[in-house]
Order: structure tokens, then C-alpha cells, then sequence
């Protein structure tokens, strides 16, 4: 079994303490021997190259696996649905969202048998009713 854990912060729209609290849950999940993928600011942040790295750890995970998705910044909810991830301070490019409707699809692909998914953004409480 293999613990894993994929950690964004984006500090942005005002946002000045995102990269630290993921950086401070890397911290604290690798002391319980957690593999850390830790992407931090909206440089490496941006949609396609986030992706990628977020596909590959997904890929990454076997069936006896605890995998952790944690994501720390802005959100924008548009309503019906359309709940987005900012990932740079131009939020109105659509380079720098992550629609939730394509992320928990990838994540659901996740072969590990336990998933935990953090969301450290505003309204994130109506992320729960779309990933179940």
C-alpha cells in the first residue's frame, strides 16, 4: 500500500497564504510517509501542464492505494454546475481554470481503494454533492 498525496496552492486574487498551507500539508502528510506532489504558484500551475501532472498521478495509484488531492486558492461558482478552480490572477482566461466537471471525473479514474479530496477554496462545500 502506498500513500499519495497531490498538493496545489495558488496564491492569487489576494490570496497571499495558499502556497504556504499546501506546502505546510506536504509537511505534515510526509511525516505519515505520504509521496508528495507538490505544485505551488500559478507558474507551474497552469491548465495544460497541471493536467498532465495530475493524469500521471492518477495513473500512478493501484487498487490498495490512499490517494489525497488537496487545493488551496480562488474558486469561482457560476452556478448549474460550472464550479472553477483559478489557477493565475487572470480569472477570466480559461487557460488558468480547472472546471471541477473535468477534475473529479480524472480523480474518480483513480484506482485507489481510498480517496481524499481537500478543498481549501470558497464554496467548496458544493464540491461534495457533485464527486458523490
Amino acid at each position: 500500500m502506498t500513500k499519495r498525496a497531490f498538493l496545489l496552492g495558488c496564491n492569487i486574487a489576494g490570496l497571499v497564504h495558499c502556497e504556504k498551507d499546501a506546502s505546510l500539508v506536504a509537511d505534515a502528510l510526509s511525516r505519515h510517509d505520504y509521496r508528495i506532489t507538490l505544485v505551488e504558484g500559478p507558474a507551474k500551475a497552469s491548465f495544460p501542464v497541471l493536467f498532465g501532472e495530475l493524469r500521471q498521478f492518477v495513473e500512478s495509484c493501484h487498487q490498495q492505494d490512499t490517494m489525497v488531492f488537496y487545493f488551496a486558492g480562488h474558486s469561482l461558482n457560476e452556478g448549474k454546475g460550472k464550479f472553477k478552480l483559478v489557477l493565475a490572477d487572470d480569472i477570466n482566461d480559461l487557460g488558468n481554470q480547472l472546471l471541477v466537471d473535468m477534475l473529479l471525473p480524472l480523480l474518480r479514474q483513480s484506482r485507489a481503494a481510498d480517496k481524499l479530496l481537500i478543498f481549501d477554496c470558497c464554496e467548496a462545500g458544493k464540491i461534495a454533492t457533485e464527486f458523490n
